[in-house]
């Protein structure tokens, strides 16, 4: 059955691309909410506005493991492994990850979620640091009883 799984890319946007377009190749969806973000100028007392992933390192995959194995996805160029739910690969719920297809870019902006996962992902985006948000996400998926493991 067709599911989204979470995924970790090699370190970088490039790998991140790379995994996309390979992936894109196979007829695979793929997903990586972006962020943007204020960032200090170390030359002048302003900001400036940049777009980064929400939960760097990590990709969402739709995929049918029964018809395209795990091992041919993680031998693609740019994806390292699955995250491993207890002790296998689970799909990602479909309501966590239409939320945050439905995320805009900027956090401050006004959006509407319809589903039960709506204050936790809200309170994701708030957050600045990539590592918090990303130890945040962790956090919600045990939440929703899903354990979570990295596979080496």
């Amino acid at each position: 059955m067709l599911n989204w799984y979470l995924a970790c890319h090699q370190p970088g946007k490039e790998s991140l691309y790379k995994a996309q377009l390979q992936l894109s190749r196979l007829h695979i969806d793929s997903f990586c909410p972006l962020i943007r973000l204020p960032r200090p100028r170390p030359d002048r007392s302003a900001c400036r506005m940049i777009i980064e992933p929400l939960f760097s390192g990590y990709i969402f995959i739709e995929f049918d493991p029964e018809i395209t194995h795990t091992t041919k996805l993680t031998a693609l160029s740019g994806i390292s492994h699955f995250v491993r739910f207890g002790s296998e690969i689970r799909p990602i719920p479909k309501q966590v990850i239409e939320s945050l297809m439905n995320l805009p870019l900027c956090p401050k902006e006004q959006y509407f979620f319809a589903n039960r996962y709506k204050e936790q992902i809200k309170a994701i985006t708030r957050v600045t640091n990539k590592n918090e948000r990303t130890v945040m996400f962790f956090a919600f998926m045990e939440s929703i009883n899903t354990p979570l493991r990295k596979s080496a």
